[in-house]
C-alpha cells in the first residue's frame, strides 16, 4: 500500500477499530472516551484495549523478510483496560493477549486473541468483573481474589506453553491452539502457595532451567528450584525466609552462581489485608534499606553470598558472568520509587518526572566478597535482550528499547545496540507516531557465528494509522531489513520469544 494513503486511511482506522469486535459498545467504550483517547499520548494508544481476535494471511511488507525467518515471534501483554464497565487503572492490568507471527515458506500468518482463561471466561459469563486485578479492585463488595492474569511472560515447557504471572502458578497452554489445559504446578514439585516467576534462565548449553517463587505465607521464603527438562520437575536449591515479600522481577546466571538482585522495595501485606487495597498500592519503597545482591552456588558447595549496596530499584537485568574470579553484573537501576509511580499512573496525560533505568555494569570480587566497581553505561533504557547462546557467557553486546521523552517515558522510541567493550552504542530511531516494544533476537548463520550475526526484531505501533508491526534490522549495524504490518491494531505487549521451526 502506498504510504501517502497509509496517512489519509490513518483517522479512519483509528475511529472504526474500536467498533469491530461483535462486544456490545456500551461494554468496551463510549464515544467521549474514544474523542479523549483520540489526543492521548503514544504510550497509551500503543498498550490500550483492543477487540481484534483471528488469524489473518499477511502480504503488506515494507523492504523484505530474510529468507532464513522460520518460525513464530510470540508475545504476550495486557489486550484490555476495561473489564466491561469497569476501567483498569494499572499499567500492568488486563486479561492475557497473544499475538503470533508465523513465517512459513510461502506465507505469514497473524493469530491475535485473548487467552481463555477459566476467570476471563467466568467474567465473560456474568458480564462483570469478578476478580481484582494488580492495580485495579473488583467494584463488587464481594470480590472472588486476586485473578492470576498470565500476562508477562510466555514459555515452552513441557509440549506446551506456560503463560506466567509471577504472582501464582503458571497455566499450561497447548502448543498449537494456546487453549487453556490446567494450572502447572512441574508434577507436584511446585509448592501449592509459592509463586512463579515471569523470567526463568536456561543455560545455552545444558537446557537446565532455573527459576524462583516467593512463599505466599509467614516465611516470606524465596524459594529457588532447578528445572530439569527430562523429568519435567523442580529441585529445590534453596528455601531462604525473607523479611518482607520483595519485588524480584528478575534474576541472572552465570557458569556456577544464581544470582538476586533484591530492591527495597516489598509489598505491606497487611494494607491489603486491612485496607482493601490493590497489590500495587501495597508496593513500598524504602530508601533507607540497602539493595541486595544475593549470590547462590549452584551446586550448594559454596555458602550464600550477601553484599549490599544504596536503595535503587530494579526490574530487569542483562546478563552476568564469571571473569578471572569476578562475576560481571549487567542491570538496569533506578534511584527511587518514581518509576513505580509512573507506571502507576501510565494513562495520565500530565507530565510525571520518573528516575528511568540506566544500565550498570557491577564486577564483583570472589575471593574478597565485596563490589570492585558499579559503572554507569547507558539511561534512559530497559526491556534488555542478549543472543542467547552468550547466557552466562561473556558477552559484547545488548540491545535494548529507548525510553521516551520526559512528557511520555513509556512511548518508547528506539532500539539501541550497547557494546559493553567500549562503553558506546548504536542507535535505530522510531519514527515521531510510532512507539516500539521489547526486541527478538534471532540467530542467523548467513554471516558466520559472531555474537551479533543474526536479525533484530520487533513489534510496534503506529498512532496515526492505529496498526502494528513486526520490524527487522540487521544484528550488527541496526540498518534496516523489513516490515511486515498486521493491518490492524495490537496492543505492545510486555515479554516474547522466538521459535525457530
Amino acid at each position: 500500500m502506498d504510504l501517502k494513503r497509509r496517512n489519509f486511511l490513518g483517522l479512519t482506522l483509528l475511529l472504526l477499530t474500536p467498533f469491530s469486535s461483535k462486544a456490545a459498545l456500551k461494554d468496551l467504550i463510549d464515544v467521549k472516551t474514544l474523542k479523549k483517547r483520540l489526543t492521548r499520548k503514544l504510550s497509551y494508544q500503543a498498550y490500550k484495549t483492543t477487540t481484534h481476535e483471528g488469524a489473518w494471511s499477511l502480504t503488506n511488507i515494507d523492504g523484505f523478510i530474510p529468507d532464513d525467518i522460520r518460525g513464530r515471534f510470540i508475545k504476550v501483554g495486557p489486550g484490555a483496560k476495561e473489564v466491561f464497565t469497569t476501567p483498569l487503572q494499572h499499567y500492568f492490568d488486563g486479561d492475557a493477549y497473544v499475538s503470533e507471527f508465523n513465517f512459513s515458506e510461502n506465507k505469514i500468518i497473524l493469530r491475535a486473541f485473548f487467552l481463555k482463561t477459566p476467570q476471563r471466561l467466568e467474567e465473560i459469563s456474568q458480564k462483570k468483573m469478578l476478580y481484582d486485578e494488580f492495580g485495579t479492585l473488583s467494584p463488587y463488595k464481594k470480590s472472588k481474589g486476586r485473578k492470576n492474569q498470565p500476562n508477562i511472560n510466555l514459555i515452552r515447557w513441557d509440549e506446551s506453553f506456560l503463560a506466567l504471572s509471577e504472582g501464582a502458578h503458571p497455566l499450561q497452554l497447548d502448543n498449537d491452539t494456546f487453549d487453556y489445559k490446567s494450572t502447572y504446578d512441574f508434577n507436584v514439585t511446585l509448592p501449592e502457595k509459592v509463586s512463579f516467576t515471569a523470567h526463568p534462565k536456561f543455560d545455552p548449553d545444558t537446557k537446565i532451567g532455573y527459576c524462583y517463587g516467593t512463599y505466599q505465607g509467614i516465611s516470606k521464603a524465596l524459594n529457588i528450584f532447578e528445572m530439569d527438562p527430562s523429568t519435567k520437575k523442580l529441585k529445590e536449591l534453596y528455601s531462604l525466609n525473607q523479611k518482607h515479600v520483595y519485588m524480584i522481577h528478575d534474576m541472572l546466571m552465570t557458569e556456577n552462581f544464581l544470582i538476586f538482585i533484591i530492591p527495597p522495595a516489598y509489598f505491606k501485606l497487611t494494607d491489603i489485608i486491612l485496607g482493601k487495597i490493590p497489590m500495587a498500592g501495597a508496593l513500598r519503597f524504602d530508601k533507607n534499606e540497602k539493595t541486595r545482591i544475593l549470590i547462590l552456588s549452584k551446586n550448594k558447595k559454596i555458602p550464600p553470598i550477601e553484599l549490599t549496596f544504596p536503595a535503587h530499584l530494579v526490574f530487569h537485568n542483562g546478563n552476568a558472568y564469571e571473569d578471572n574470579g569476578k562475576i560481571n553484573i549487567q542491570t538496569f537501576l533506578t534511584k527511587d520509587e518514581t518509576l513505580l509511580n509512573l507506571i502507576s499512573n501510565w494513562q495520565s496525560n500530565e507530565e510525571i518526572i520518573a528516575d528511568l533505568p540506566k544500565l550498570h555494569e557491577i564486577v564483583i570480587d570472589l575471593n574478597t566478597k565485596k563490589i570492585d566497581s558499579i559503572e554507569e553505561i547507558i539511561s534512559d533504557h530497559d526491556f534488555p535482550v542478549i543472543n542467547e547462546v552468550f547466557r552466562s557467557k561473556k558477552n559484547q553486546y545488548l540491545y535494548a528499547t529507548k525510553m521516551g521523552n520526559t512528557h511520555d517515558p513509556m512511548a518508547f522510541n528506539g532500539i539501541s545496540k550497547i557494546n559493553l567493550f567500549k562503553k558506546d552504542s548504536l542507535f535505530y530511531p522510531m519514527k515521531p507516531e510510532e512507539v516500539c516494544g521489547e526486541v527478538f533476537f534471532v540467530t542467523s548463520n548467513r554471516d558466520g557465528q559472531n555474537e551479533d550475526s543474526g536479525y533484530i526484531a520487533y513489534q510496534g505501533n503506529n498512532a496515526s494509522l492505529d496498526q502494528g508491526f513486526l520490524e527487522f534490522l540487521n544484528a550488527k549495524d541496526l540498518s534496516f531489513v523489513g516490515r511486515v504490518w498486521a493491518d490492524r491494531y495490537l496492543p505492545l505487549g510486555f515479554h516474547g520469544h522466538y521459535f525457530s521451526n
